[in-house]
């Protein structure tokens, strides 16, 4: 398989879970305190996968930017691709978990999401969630 063929598969996948995530969004938008510059959950502690990483750095190239530039400016911890206000400067190239997150997401056995939502809810292993497994 050619680099542009899984590309164009991986594109597809961004796509699906796109679809999903909105649904997602919908059914628990009650529980939801994610909003543009809200950068909680963009700290330490994700991994993006190779495919990702390629698709953000043309992203970011695309833009006239270097991706040394920015991991330099980069404050400790914190994704190097947030502007001053908190908001992703390469949103429309985000990976999957940075798409999802918010939303409650599947990843291994924990169901997972941003700390500052769902407040008081119990139980989220019996809810709805994103599977990135």
């Amino acid at each position: 398989m050619t680099p542009y063929q899984l590309l164009f598969l991986y594109r597809g996948l961004v796509d699906h879970a796109d679809r999903n995530v909105q649904t997602l969004k919908a059914e628990q938008a009650a529980h939801l305190n994610c909003r543009r510059g809200c950068s909680a959950c963009c700290r330490d502690g994700f991994r993006v996968r190779a495919i990702e990483a390629f698709w953000l750095l043309g992203g970011v190239r695309h833009q006239g930017r270097m991706p040394g530039d920015l991991v330099a400016k980069a404050e400790p911890g914190r994704c190097p691709l947030l502007d001053a206000e908190g908001a992703c400067t390469a949103y429309a190239d985000r990976p999957i978990l940075c798409r999802a997150y918010g939303v409650l997401v599947q990843v291994e056995d924990v169901t997972a999401t941003c700390e500052l939502n769902f407040s008081g809810v119990t139980g989220l292993d019996g809810m709805a969630a994103l599977n990135l497994n």
